[in-house]
């Protein structure tokens, strides 16, 4: 676990928001950081390492649900794509995009819930990133584990 504590850090938060802030005026194409995607989930961001690590939470909301009443893997897949696609901006200080990203389910979520995710930068190279993340429910349980590659644009 990068993060031990699971609640709001309001100064890390501030300087994420003008590492982001300051990254959209260096490029070419518009961006809109976080996507609307992020607010359509409720996420918010908790805790930030300067270019090394995010942590966000996502409350687990009823139209998220797949027949089993656990949030469905497209969707925990788009809570670690809204982790990780911000701290891949902040930690490139440019436009970035997936090159891929894969997934490992280990538990499920249940509505009511709050998924914790937080991602790391691995490495950097010159034109990649090499990023994990992990999923965990409201009471510390590992619930899945992703990893990615980012080109840096």
């Amino acid at each position: 676990m990068l993060f031990t504590e699971r609640r709001l850090f309001q100064e890390e938060i501030d300087v994420l928001w003008r590492e982001m802030n300051a990254m959209k005026g260096k490029s070419p194409i518009t961006l809109e950081i976080p996507p609307p995607c992020f607010f359509d989930m409720q996420g918010q961001f908790l805790r930030y390492i300067s270019r090394k690590g995010l942590l966000v939470s996502f409350p687990v909301l009823d139209k998220q649900l797949n027949p089993i009443g656990v949030m469905q893997g497209g969707v925990l897949a788009a809570a670690f794509d809204n982790t990780l696609g911000p701290l891949s901006y902040a930690a490139a200080q440019k436009a970035a995009v997936t090159l891929d990203m894969s997934q490992t389910y280990l538990r499920g979520v249940k509505k009511g819930d709050t998924l914790f995710c937080e991602a790391e930068v691995v490495t950097r190279g010159q034109r990649t990133l090499y990023m994990t993340a992990s999923a965990f429910d409201q009471r510390g349980k590992l619930v899945a584990t992703a990893q990615t590659q980012i080109l840096i644009l």
